[in-house]
């Protein structure tokens, strides 16, 4: 048995709060919300995209969510997913501007899960960041409801498209701006940190499934930092969940205590 403490950061330990409301998440973009692979692929039934990933992810961690949105997809997926979300194919910035409000009245989300841009062949500058996110202002000013937006710097094309290296550029610098100014956003580096290559797309601008595992985790390490949701963390590198035997958090000096068994792959630092 070993005891160790002071860990605060790294993946989800369990919340075995099972009556906590559960956290609502709206993904919202194009294609690559929804999950396509290929181009004029409709089976929608069976695209889950990163959603799929990462609603294992978040139960596996034992994370109370919910995925709020208008479309449905990935409703035979097995195990099987929440495969509500706002993912629409074809879609720019101005048309996720022209839903963002409504959308976000009719499901009420806790976050929004934001990765658009790849349709906007030529642009890169920041202002349709700027009109969707003053969008979901508007929506928290009349429903009265705090809400987190995830933005993420775009995932590049299969052969890199330094368009998208200069749109990045500019909403990053956008967004740390509405940061300074006190706005609920945090910015998820989808574009260096998921570590795509050419390997990870199945055409031009779609990951294939590998592709969209590692998104999956870069979403999944964003969505469980800490932000009035309580969800806890502790160290990625340590054990699993099947060897910790108790947890104890203590929420004042920030830290979480856990003992565990040493597994057989040992424990790495």
């Amino acid at each position: 048995i070993l005891l160790l403490a002071g860990m605060t950061f790294g993946h989800a330990a369990p919340n075995n709060n099972n009556t906590s409301t559960p956290l609502r998440i709206m993904p919202l973009g194009d294609s690559i919300t929804q999950g396509m692979k290929e181009f004029g692929n409709l089976d929608q039934e069976n695209i889950g995209g990163y959603r799929r990933f990462l609603w294992k992810m978040l139960k596996d961690a034992n994370h109370s969510v919910d995925f709020v949105g208008s479309e449905r997809a990935g409703e035979s997926i097995r195990p099987s997913i929440d495969p509500d979300n706002e993912g629409h194919p074809g879609w720019r910035m101005s048309d996720i501007n022209n839903i963002a409000y409504s959308a976000a009245m009719q499901h009420l989300p806790d976050m929004i899960l934001l990765h658009i841009g790849t349709n906007d062949l030529g642009v890169v500058n920041s202002d349709g960041i700027k009109q969707i996110l003053d969008q979901v202002a508007m929506y928290e000013q009349h429903s009265g409801k705090k809400t987190i937006v995830l933005v993420a710097l775009i995932i590049d094309h299969q052969v890199h498209n330094p368009r998208i290296d200069k749109f990045n550029k500019n909403v990053k610098k956008y967004l740390q701006k509405r940061i300074i100014s006190g706005d609920r956003i945090r910015i998820v580096d989808m574009y260096n940190d998921a570590k795509l290559t050419a390997a990870d797309y199945t055409n031009e601008m779609h990951p294939n499934d590998t592709g969209y595992y590692k998104m999956a985790e870069v979403w999944f390490r964003s969505i469980i930092m800490p932000y009035n949701h309580n969800l806890r963390l502790f160290p990625t590198t340590l054990i699993g969940n099947q060897d910790i035997e108790s947890l104890v958090f203590n929420d004042r000096e920030n830290t979480v205590t856990f003992k565990t068994k040493i597994p057989n792959t040992g424990i790495v630092f």
